[in-house]
């Protein structure tokens, strides 16, 4: 495989993740408009019950400090943008937060940091520097990743 073909594979792989995240945040909000239904709160209230459990697990020790603190940040972020969803206001009841532009431009950006690595890999993987095991193996969790981020 020579490093054009990587280039093109990886083109399209960028391109058909993006036209993928587009599709289906496209779908999902016109099939809330014509079907008016509101987005759920479900979402909010797992990330609320997440951060609950949270403060119990900091509380009992045992968690490192960074951690609860990079968990927190995490868990509250999503918290106030399932919520901004749901009630299409921000907490201090402005619209137009910006929480799912923020989300999906996190979104782009994770899957260019995503395709970046892919293409290293094929790259290592064509100059013989990694066993196509290894590189199934980073690949599989990069797909992992990949699958984590919210559309």
């Amino acid at each position: 495989m020579s490093i054009g073909d990587v280039a093109a594979n990886f083109g399209k792989g960028l391109f058909a993740g993006l036209a993928g995240t587009a599709a289906m945040t496209v779908s999902s909000t016109l099939e809330m408009k014509l079907s008016g239904r509101a987005a759920s709160e479900t979402p909010a209230q797992a990330a609320e019950a997440a951060l609950s459990r949270l403060d119990e697990l900091a509380d009992e020790g045992g968690v490192r400090k960074d951690t609860t603190t990079r968990m927190r940040d995490l868990y509250e972020y999503r918290r106030r943008r399932f919520a901004a969803r749901h009630s299409e206001q921000t907490e201090s009841g402005e619209e137009g937060d910006g929480y799912e532009e923020r989300s999906l431009a996190y979104q782009r950006f994770r899957q260019e940091l995503l395709g970046a690595e892919r293409a290293e890999l094929l790259r290592l993987r064509s100059e013989g520097r990694i066993s196509d095991e290894v590189r199934r193996r980073v690949e599989r969790d990069l797909d992992l990743e990949e699958a984590r981020l919210e559309i």
